[in-house]
């Protein structure tokens, strides 16, 4: 399965691409732990799906990943992912800030005894005069884990940005993921992608 973990953990993921030449603007993606039964696990909530992300915007061609590391009670053995389309298909606007590309590169993971931490930059291309404001907006940072031949074998969410706060500033910036699970044991570091979803 595209996780990873034991019983009592499971680390799991997806890629959303929208492959549409306009702007996806809310759509919500939903992930579904399911048991060897075929049958889908409850979530933090009965009855509830394991992981929601929602999708402020995703650009035309823009790829993203979305997943998670949690405890469970039950053996995972698939997902099932569902989006919820998005409300509105908008025309690209190269003016408009929140149409501006925003990715993360340089990922390293820095491992000190009791904690593991994704380190990463971040270039958000608009610019303080596109944003209200001026200083940016709030956004949440997903790590895909993949093993040496590049397979997804698992993810994670929650965000601490290393300036204490959850904006991602116009420009170049640093951002970072404390993992309070560590890494999948099949996990490749090198492999590592980190998504920035803007909120």
């Amino acid at each position: 399965m595209p996780g990873s973990g034991d019983a009592n953990v499971v680390s799991f993921g997806a890629i959303i691409e929208n492959t549409s030449g306009a702007v996806a603007h809310d759509s919500v993606v939903s992930i579904w732990l399911v048991d060897a039964d075929g049958e889908r696990i409850d979530g933090p909530v009965e009855g509830a799906s394991a992981f929601d992300q929602r999708l402020t915007r995703l650009l035309p061609g823009e790829r993203v990943g979305v997943g998670a590391t949690q405890s469970v009670s039950d053996e995972v053995a698939d997902l099932d992912v569902e989006i919820k389309p998005a409300t509105e298909w908008l025309a690209l606007d190269r003016e408009y800030w929140l149409h501006q590309p925003v990715v993360a590169r340089d990922v390293t993971i820095v491992r000190v005894p009791g904690s593991t931490t994704i380190e990463f930059t971040v270039d958000a291309a608009y610019t303080s005069e596109m944003v209200p404001g001026g200083f940016g907006t709030r956004g949440d940072y997903i790590a895909i884990f993949r093993d040496a031949a590049g397979t997804l074998v698992g993810g994670v969410d929650c965000c601490v940005p290393l300036a204490a706060s959850d904006v991602v500033s116009p420009g170049r910036s640093r951002g970072a993921l404390a993992l309070h699970y560590g890494v999948p044991e099949r996990a490749d570091d090198s492999h590592t992608e980190v998504y920035v979803l803007l909120g």
